[in-house]
């Protein structure tokens, strides 16, 4: 049975949401509209920064939030399901920091971000991971198990999405109450395997340098001094992580 609330995928700026996206959407009834919040607010001339006092406009059925910490958690969520996207902040800071050099500008913001970039560089991606704290990414996620009834929250994590992406489409259909059969799922889930996607247009690696199959990128990137500062750091994240992740991934967080 097709879920009569509607879909939220709220996930943090990384190389998995848009095949979770896509996967979610796959999945959806074919009726159901989709919309892309963060370029839906801005192309209505909201500024960023005020997204944040901005609520989710019911005429979709499922939706994209790529920036949780704008996220208006003052509004009625009665209405939504959240399909939430995790990734190890240890990982998803090496991702931002190779993002900087690829990410394609506008041209009139290429010499801002070419003098970015430069500073970037002298740091060195150790330099930058400890310059830079994205923690606040993670407290919207906080807020989600405090305001919504865990049965509303199906957790994927870019760990699930990487190793048990079969996992990830079975308990996502099942989430949603999707109307695909077993054999539509069974033909969904070879074209969403990981090494299957280098085929696949759409697949962000094929363009950006710099992103990634696997989980744990951060402790090859990084020297051994830096990823434990990171593990410091991000502790009370990745214990989170550790409980709303599938018992048999909790070790990819220590």
């Amino acid at each position: 049975m097709v879920s009569e609330q509607k879909i939220i995928l709220l996930s943090t700026p990384t190389s998995g949401t848009g095949s979770l996206w896509r996967i979610l959407r796959t999945l959806s009834p074919k009726s159901y509209k989709s919309c892309e919040l963060i370029d839906a607010f801005l192309n209505q001339g909201i500024k960023f920064e005020d997204i944040v006092h901005e609520s989710i406009p019911k005429d979709f059925n499922v939706y994209l939030f790529n920036q949780p910490h704008l996220f208006n958690f003052q509004q009625d969520l009665s209405d939504f399901k959240f399909v939430i996207n995790l990734r190890d902040p240890r990982d998803l800071i090496c991702n931002q920091y190779h993002w900087i050099f690829v990410h394609p500008v506008a041209k009139e913001m290429e010499q801002q971000v070419e003098i970015r970039r430069q500073q970037v560089r002298e740091q060195g991606i150790s330099g930058f991971t400890r310059q830079r704290d994205i923690s606040f990414f993670y407290n919207a996620f906080f807020k989600l198990f405090e305001k919504v009834p865990r049965e509303n929250i199906c957790v994927v994590s870019y760990a699930q999405l990487c190793l048990m992406s079969d996992t990830v489409i079975d308990n996502v259909a099942s989430f949603i109450g999707s109307p695909f059969s077993a054999d539509e799922l069974e033909a969904m889930k070879e074209k969403e395997f990981p090494s299957a996607l280098q085929d696949n247009p759409a697949w962000v690696s094929g363009t950006w340098v710099g992103s990634d199959l696997l989980p744990g990128r951060a402790r090859i990137e990084l020297s051994r001094a830096t990823y434990k500062e990171l593990t410091e750091r991000y502790k009370p994240i990745l214990e989170f992580m550790q409980q709303v992740d599938l018992k048999e991934l909790s070790g990819v967080y220590k």
